[in-house]
């Protein structure tokens, strides 16, 4: 990790973190969804029962990229009796969702998240689950500025959820309706 070497004194993380000598400032909890095509019959529901993910899990983050977080997903999945084969795995979540999309199988994203077209994220009956995120540095006493920024970007994620959403983005092609000119007349 590079934080232990000293090449970087913070870096924003999923946790868990089970490094020793670094300092965890908690910043976001997000709940964990399933995300699965719009047109599935578990889509119609309100919630969906672990027993009818069975089988259905099979879209992941690669492993090798948070070894903790995942082994610690694969132990909430197992405990609700939900087998976590890994069948693709994937870097960004924008992988994620074209896999799921591709009819790959589900995935668990962050409650939320911006979805492509033709899918939708139904929560899991009974769990709670959540993606925790946080900043973590070393615990060196010359590291003064760390908990200023702590402050200021908690307080900047606290302006950006009381904004309204974004609007779309719109096209400036005119429209098969609308009169197009030339250019030079």
């Amino acid at each position: 990790l590079m934080l232990e070497r000293g090449e970087i004194d913070a870096a924003l993380l999923t946790l868990p973190v089970k490094r020793a000598g670094l300092k965890t400032y908690f910043f976001t909890q997000s709940r964990l969804v399933v995300c699965m095509k719009s047109d599935d019959p578990l889509a119609r529901l309100k919630e969906v029962d672990p027993s009818e993910l069975q089988g259905k899990m099979t879209i992941f983050r690669e492993p090798k990229q948070h070894p903790e977080a995942h082994q610690h997903l694969m132990e909430m999945l197992d405990e609700v009796g939900i087998s976590g084969e890994v069948g693709s795995t994937n870097k960004t979540p924008h992988d994620l969702q074209w896999m799921v999309e591709s009819g790959c199988g589900y995935a668990l994203i962050r409650e939320g998240s911006e979805l492509q077209g033709g899918l939708v994220t139904r929560p899991i009956a009974g769990v709670t689950w959540t993606v925790d995120s946080a900043l973590i540095s070393g615990k060196s006493v010359s590291q003064r500025t760390i908990p200023y920024l702590v402050r200021e970007m908690r307080k900047r994620l606290r302006l950006q959820a009381s904004l309204p959403p974004s609007k779309p983005v719109r096209s400036v092609r005119p429209s098969i309706g609308e009169q197009i000119l030339p250019l030079f007349g």
